[in-house]
């Protein structure tokens, strides 16, 4: 299995549309319950404490959302000490661990290739205590440990990754079963997604772990929401911007200070392409704060324009990447003198900029671009007489620029369009956002409405036909327009009863698809989709807390899950790079460690070329005794990635584990290494007398294997270890071929059995 761990001027929605028809989903796997929505833990097993229990936002105060529906589920070590027997040194890290509960369910998977992802967040009281109590939570899959955080503590003791940081507010359970009275002094953190893939079909046991270290004192939580089979997995986070936080200039006899930020980011449908707004300087030739539009692209930025005091709007661009529109008051072309907010469009591959409207007192806006072959057309948002005898009333109109200077229309009176979105492929379908009264089109109560106009046809078709109290906005055309997705506090299916603000899809069929479901206190502000119309990307406010997540919609399912979260708008686009997601959105919060000025920054979901394999054998053979030729497994891996790491699982029933030596080999490039060498022997004449041996194995663990040796109750090995010899002697590697683990037993007169082995291997 792979563990991928990877959120217009005047402020209006807008949405990037459905595409094609969505696609089927993979044959899945399926885990009862996984959203916790029964508001028990149905088709789950509580172990250790049994400190779990299914809440509610209200079951915290202050409040905390789940990230989907209205439940999740919350494992905890307190309140305050349960259990002061340790269960033992779980991480390798030499100190033990109490207060241990556990969440586990079983599953088939029929498929390789199959995903699986949770929403989590933790808790804690632990943050400022010393380095030995670093609480940590972990999740296994038959016992292989695929995902694992510790406290946020810098320098903690425990050897997993730290967690992002605390809220720093602090929250207590009130709640009628055992987590009642959890306190969690320190926060909680934003909720994260983590998926892993499991490449060999078979049974699985699947984990969530908390632990206690170093003491029973003070509670650490670990929530739980959203755990589902996706087709594919997402990706994690990376800041693409770094701007410096304020600008000081001494002008006109004064001082002006200037808020460096950067905005409104659009993708091409490959992720390959994203378009920005900055004042920072990101190319080294923007000093003085002026805003600009840049270009992210094979990890470089380019400055498109070279404006002074000027504004500009969020830029839309084409599938492909070679065009951008957008809107600004920049004078780029020697056309726009008086400083009117028109619409330019840029070719990046002629570096040739065109000022597509000229004119003056008024405002062109929130712009949308599609592909053909000379990079037309662009809809956008007008009151501007764009024509000779054009909208005399200065209404807010919806034109299209058709390539050839001329704009196709259809004038209103009394009445606005806005926030248009084109089909990407041709160009003959603009949705917009109408209280009009367009001919076929039924609206007499003057509500805002999305309208699907037919360019070549000259008809308009109606998405939405709603009471006046019914706000529908952000539509979004899909590659043939065939499909659109939009914001809507409508009832279209059944599923919105609570006329909440949700995310909806429509097609021409007709038929409604609602995407979100939320409780009454959460409220979607912006959706995008890619070209594919698999995936969605949407903005979300916490009415209670003013918190944002940006998230990613699987249409499919369909399935939500949260990419960041922050107290920041985030305006997410998505793009589909082959089968991956990806999310490009703005945000004021510190997701990643390097924006402590919490300046508006632009961060995107990043797809690494592997993060981390896992490939598992259950051969349950016999390990003969006192033979050296001992027992192999063989492991056949198709994938190519190089090797950046190897961590090697195992689990063994031996009676006297200091007989054992276990040797991983890679047939192909004839490297073979020695994990474990007879521990304890010769220090002890047998070796360890112990049972048993489940453990990773892990250059990065603290202690060495070799001096491990429980032997009251088993097993006799139990952790996280340093080898005999590093597995790093494999990094750099194909990961391609055929591999064998060796186990043999070198002493009488006691048998075992290799159960079961795991290479966890991360890409370089």
């Amino acid at each position: 299995m792979t563990t991928r761990l990877r959120i217009t001027p005047g402020g209006r929605f807008r949405a990037v549309a459905l595409a094609a028809a969505l696609l089927p989903a993979v044959a899945a796997a399926q885990i009862t319950n996984g959203g916790f929505e029964t508001g028990t833990l149905s088709g789950w097993t509580a172990g250790g404490t049994s400190r779990v229990e299914v809440l509610g936002a209200t079951n915290f105060t202050p409040n905390i959302t789940p990230p989907e529906g209205t439940k999740f589920a919350l494992l905890s070590t307190g309140r305050g000490q349960l259990n002061a027997n340790a269960r033992g040194d779980l991480d390798g890290n030499g100190t033990n661990d109490y207060d241990i509960a556990t969440l586990s369910a079983s599953f088939t998977v029929a498929s390789a290739g199959q995903a699986l992802s949770f929403s989590w967040a933790m808790l804690t009281s632990e943050k400022s205590r010393a380095a030995l109590y670093d609480d940590f939570s972990r999740v296994t899959l038959n016992g292989t440990v695929v995902f694992a955080r510790s406290v946020y503590k810098p320098g903690g003791g425990s050897k997993y990754s730290d967690s992002p940081d605390y809220s720093g507010t602090s929250t207590t359970v009130s709640s009628p079963g055992v987590t009642n009275t959890s306190l969690f002094s320190d926060g909680w953190t934003p909720f994260q997604q983590a998926c892993v893939v499991i490449s060999t079909v078979g049974t699985y046991t699947l984990e969530f772990l908390l632990a206690d270290q170093g003491d029973t004192a003070n509670d650490t939580g670990l929530l739980i929401d959203n755990v589902v089979f996706p087709s594919t997995c997402g990706s994690s986070v990376g800041q693409v911007t770094n701007t410096a936080g304020l600008n000081l200039e001494a002008k006109a006899g004064g001082l002006t200070f200037t808020l460096t930020e950067t905005r409104d980011v659009a993708v091409s449908n490959t992720g390959t392409v994203a378009a920005l707004i900055s004042n920072g300087n990101l190319t080294g030739d923007n000093p003085n704060v002026q805003t600009q539009l840049f270009t992210w692209s094979d990890s470089a930025f380019q400055r498109i324009t070279t404006a002074v005091g000027a504004d500009f709007g969020r830029p839309s661009v084409t599938s492909n990447g070679r065009w951008i529109a957008f809107a600004s008051t920049a004078d780029l072309t020697g056309g726009n003198a008086d400083r009117n907010w028109e619409i330019f469009r840029f070719d990046r591959s002629t570096s040739t900029m065109l000022q597509l409207t000229n004119t003056t007192g008024c405002a062109n806006t929130a712009p949308s671009i599609a592909v053909d072959a000379s990079g037309g057309y662009v809809a956008f948002q007008t009151t501007c007489p764009v024509n000779v005898g054009y909208n005399a009333d200065g209404n807010s109109e919806v034109v299209v620029y058709d390539g050839t200077s001329t704009f196709v229309k259809r004038e209103t009176t009394g009445c606005s369009s806005f926030v248009p979105s084109i089909n990407n492929s041709t160009g003959q379908y603009v949705f917009m956002v109408t209280n009009c009264v367009y001919p076929g089109i039924s609206n007499a109560d003057g509500n805002n409405e999305i309208v699907r106009w037919d360019r070549s046809a000259g008809t308009y078709l109606q998405v939405t036909n709603t009471a006046a109290t019914v706000v529908n906005d952000v539509p979004s055309a899909n590659g043939d327009g065939t499909y659109v997705g939009f914001l809507s506090s409508g009832n279209f299916t059944g599923g919105n009863a609570d006329g909440n603000l949700e995310v909806f899809r429509w097609t021409s069929t007709p038929a409604y698809l609602q995407l979100t479901s939320s409780a009454a206190t959460i409220a979607h502000t912006w959706v995008t989709a890619e070209d594919s119309a698999r995936y969605f990307a949407a903005e979300r406010l916490d009415t209670t807390t003013f918190n944002v997540d940006t998230i990613r919609i699987d249409a499919s399912g369909p399935t939500s899950s949260v990419v960041a979260s922050a107290p920041s708008w985030s305006f997410p686009a998505i793009a589909l790079n082959q089968t991956i997601p990806l999310v490009d959105f703005q945000s004021s919060g510190d997701l990643t460690g390097g924006n402590a000025d919490l300046n508006t920054e632009v961060f995107a979901s990043t797809q690494g070329t592997v993060a981390r394999s896992t490939y598992c054998l259950t051969p349950n053979v016999t390990i003969p005794n006192n033979n050296t030729t001992g027992v192999t497994s063989s492991l056949t891996i198709s994938d190519t990635f190089r090797i950046g790491d190897v961590e090697l699982f195992l689990n063994i029933t031996h009676g006297n584990v200091g007989d054992l030596i276990v040797k991983l080999t890679h047939v192909d490039t004839g490297t073979s290494v020695t994990a474990v060498d007879r521990p304890r022997y010769p220090g002890l004449s047998a070796g360890c007398g112990g049972d048993n041996i489940l453990a990773t194995i892990d250059d990065e663990g603290v202690l060495p294997v070799e001096n491990q040796c429980v032997t009251a109750t088993p097993p006799g090995i139990y952790g996280v270890f340093t080898p005999n010899n590093p597995l790093s002697l494999f990094d750099g590697e194909s990961v391609a071929g055929s591999w064998q683990l060796n186990v043999s037993d070198r002493r009488n007169p006691t048998t075992g059995t290799l159960v079961q082995w795991c290479m966890s291997v991360e890409g370089s």
